[in-house]
């Protein structure tokens, strides 16, 4: 009884330095039947009345072990039923599942575990799920992430609470589970399966930790502790990644918008998060964005020029000359250009209503009222009586400069004007020769011929229909 109390006031004390619990929970916990979920199931009967637990046993059969596997969940469903625990289980075809979705055994494994406790939490209403993994599972886990290659996010393996999720044992090492189930008559099964080294969880666990507490017996102490120390930078970092994104990012037609501006002030490290976490909102909860398309996504934001990279899961980023867009990827549709052309000749006054804008071409213009002297231009009078074409581009267009001709395309590429804004442009044109582009160009041999009273093309907004 000694004993039990002690062991009882360390989870306790755990418990609440950890803030697991605080009482009046419905807890799901995942029983394999193993020591470690046993000794934990245990724990928190202890703990029942106590703090007022109402315990939900979820069993798992992955039918990996043929009878040895249905032995187990009876043995697990008995346990319940003797301690008067609410017992759920669910046999599951994994091996169907791996060759189904190309899973490993870990993998598919993990994923409908995942699958069921979530749908046992809405059906159940539970708060809490309670896992039994305990120190060296944290430390087999940091190691692997790190043989993987991992950031913080990585190193801050297993944490005690995540969400609805708690781990009450993760300051037992295993050979403590043991001698107290050993101490408190715990029963459990052992799977065998655990001993065979054709998983790389078990070669950590047999092969390279044994080897490296060689060099520092308490190895696993060290590995949880490096675990605990990142889990701490990375909730600072998360905090600040937050706080940068509802200050940047932009929501557009379920697109995630930002400015290069704004991207141009944040450090690599909150980007990367930022990526990240623009993914996560685009594809779920659950999606993750790999090393290798983080650096690319960085290194397309930093670029000069803009640039198009396939994301997975049928996401893709954008990159113009102001900003940087991450979406799923849309239907590419054949291009559809709206195309306008007016001819206008002196003395007449026409719209473009493609754009909202009047165009009057009149020898009278009184350029103390013109606001904006962009949207004005002077003509030669032989020039404008030929009838003066306005339009957008064409493949193929020059610009005509006193230096000779450059392409068009080249030209607004140099000033940065976005690829959707191009075909909106309104040209003064003669066949593929481009004289004007309001705002941005005039050809000077235009001005250098106004030998006589020029006409004046004149360009007014007015309200679109």
């Amino acid at each position: 009884m000694k004993n039990k109390q002690t062991l009882k006031k360390r989870i306790g004390d755990y418990l609440e330095k950890e803030k697991l619990l605080e009482g009046g929970e419905r807890i799901l916990i995942g029983v394999s039947g193993g020591p470690d979920s046993m000794l934990l199931l245990r724990l928190l009967c202890e703990f029942r009345e106590e703090k007022k637990l109402e315990l939900i046993a979820v069993h798992i059969n992955h039918m990996f072990r043929g009878l040895q596997a249905d032995r187990e969940e009876d043995f697990v469903r008995d346990y319940c039923q003797k301690n008067e625990i609410i017992f759920r289980s669910y046999k599951i075809d994994v091996p169907e599942r791996m060759k189904r979705d190309k899973l490993s055994a870990q993998d598919a494994g993990h994923l409908v575990r995942k699958e069921i406790f979530a749908k046992l939490k809405t059906e159940t209403g539970a708060n809490r799920l309670a896992l039994a993994h305990h120190l060296d599972d944290r430390a087999e886990t940091v190691l692997l992430h790190f043989l993987h290659g991992t950031g913080l996010r990585g190193l801050a393996a297993l944490p005690p609470r995540k969400d609805w999720l708690i781990r009450p044992l993760l300051e037992l090492h295993k050979t403590e589970i043991l001698a107290w189930c050993q101490e408190l008559r715990v029963p459990y099964c052992l799977d065998p399966s655990n001993n065979k080294t054709i998983y790389r969880r078990n070669k950590i666990r047999h092969e390279l930790l044994p080897l490296l507490h060689e060099y520092n017996p308490r190895i696993a102490e060290g590995l949880a502790r490096l675990a605990e120390l990142a889990r701490e930078d990375d909730e600072v970092l998360e905090f600040m990644t937050e706080k940068i994104w509802q200050e940047n990012a932009v929501c557009d037609q379920g697109d995630i918008l930002f400015t290069l501006e704004s991207l141009a002030t944040i450090s690599k490290a909150i980007k990367r998060r930022i990526f990240r976490k623009a993914f996560r909102e685009i594809n779920g909860l659950h999606a993750t964005l790999d090393y290798h398309h983080s650096e690319e996504l960085l290194r397309l934001s930093a670029s000069e020029s803009p640039g198009y990279l396939e994301l997975p899961l049928g996401s893709m980023c954008r990159k113009g000359y102001r900003e940087l867009r991450i979406g799923k990827k849309k239907e590419e549709l054949p291009e559809k250009r709206e195309q306008f052309y007016l001819q206008i000749k002196p003395g007449e006054k026409k719209e473009i209503p493609e754009l909202g804008l009047s165009v009057v071409l009149s020898e009278e213009a009184d350029l103390n009222d013109v606001h904006n002297k962009d949207f004005v231009l002077p003509l030669p009078r032989s020039l404008a009586e030929q009838g003066i074409i306005l339009r957008n581009r064409r493949p193929g267009d020059m610009l005509r400069t006193s230096a000779g001709s450059k392409k068009l395309k080249k030209f607004l590429i140099d000033l940065k004007i976005p690829r959707e804004e191009r075909d909106s442009l309104l040209m003064l044109a003669r066949e593929t020769e481009i004289f004007w582009i309001p705002k941005y160009f005039s050809a000077l041999e235009l001005k250098e011929n106004l030998t006589e009273k020029p006409y004046y093309l004149l360009l007014e907004q007015v309200e679109k229909n």
